[in-house]
């Protein structure tokens, strides 16, 4: 097990720990992967010509597809407006799991700072009028079984559904406080829409400050800013094993499942998550992002603002390597989704 320790500004440092297995998952930098397929159709222009041609959109089938269909000889440009995600009757519900304190102190140390985060967390939704339940050091088990009892409820009246999660985690997976592991996949498909159909064509945001691995990621010299910060590392040796109203069918269009989620990561796939005293860097900001451009931005475009921000935030490591942190999305939302501040009764 290694230590390391992270400079301020101010000179101060703290230190902290890194270990387990050394990253199997190599980065690209990339793009995920590379897919060429060949031509499976190879079309002379002769040919091309002729369908396009005969290319008649009024009278094709509704579910009939060919790739890349373009009727030439329009030069007229076609307008465009984004959709946004209805509000609902009410915005949603939101839960937060907060885990500070882990069964083992040697293998998941506290998680200093946690407090600030989910308490940040908790006051900001309150005030776009979401009802938020807190969960503090939950297991594995304890943490599906909550997620569970979200999945049966009847989100109908509500117009998204968010979780925040702090904790320690690894690729793909967050600790539970009895140091277990989850697939991040199992909490995020209890809402898909065929598991959850009063959420289907809804918002689901998915919000993780967790490590993604035991890495540090590189920088470039753009910045002096240096902060103090711990690792949410999951530091192990070893990998562990880890009734709704349905909305009327004729009213929704046909749509992936998978559709209309958002999942924010702290940080990149492989690396390690800062956090410090004062709350986690993603965390931190995300917060302070929403509360400045909301409701006048979307949360992706903020989300674009806490990408900025963090990776100012650079420390420094034991053997003298700057570590930065880049957090990142993946989203599958098919609108623009905005917070909306509600009006407060005091």
């Amino acid at each position: 097990m290694k230590s390391f320790f992270i400079f301020s500004t101010s000179g101060s440092f703290t230190t902290g720990a890194i270990g387990g297995q050394i990253d199997k998952y190599p980065i690209q930098e990339v793009g995920d992967e590379d897919h060429r397929y060949p031509d499976a159709y190879p079309q002379t222009d002769k040919i091309r010509e002729s369908m396009l041609l005969s290319y008649d959109p009024l009278s094709r089938d509704m579910f009939s597809m060919s790739p890349d269909e373009i009727k030439i000889g329009s030069t007229k440009p076609q307008s465009s407006q984004l959709l946004v995600y209805d509000r609902g009757k009410h915005p949603g519900l939101c839960v937060i799991f907060n885990n500070k304190t882990f069964v083992k102190e040697s293998i998941h140390p506290t998680r200093d700072g946690t407090d600030k985060d989910k308490d940040s967390l908790e006051h900001m939704f309150k005030t776009y009028g979401y009802e938020v339940f807190v969960y503090n050091d939950k297991s594995c088990s304890e943490i599906l079984k909550i997620l569970a009892t979200f999945q049966s409820r009847d989100h109908q009246g509500y117009g998204s559904f968010i979780v925040c999660t702090l904790s320690h985690g690894d690729l793909d997976v967050i600790s539970g406080s009895c140091g277990g592991s989850i697939d991040i996949n199992s909490m995020t498909s209890l809402f898909r829409a065929d598991n959850c159909p009063s959420l289907a064509g809804k918002p689901k945001i998915f919000i993780y400050q967790a490590c993604q691995g035991t890495s540090f990621q590189n920088v470039w010299p753009r910045t002096d800013n240096s902060f103090p910060a711990n690792s949410d590392t999951h530091l192990t040796n070893g990998k562990q094993d880890m009734t709704t109203t349905v909305p009327d069918f004729y009213s929704m269009c046909f749509a992936p499942a998978e559709a209309d989620f958002l999942i924010a990561h702290s940080t990149m796939p492989g690396y390690v998550s800062l956090r410090n005293e004062d709350g986690s860097y993603f965390i931190q900001s995300l917060v302070k992002n929403i509360k400045e451009h909301s409701p006048r931005e979307d949360l992706v475009s903020i989300l674009a603002e806490v990408n900025r921000d963090v990776s100012e935030k650079i420390g420094k490591t034991s053997d003298d390597r700057f570590a930065s942190q880049i957090p990142e999305a993946r989203v599958r939302l098919t609108r623009k989704f905005y917070l909306t501040q509600v009006k407060s009764n005091c």
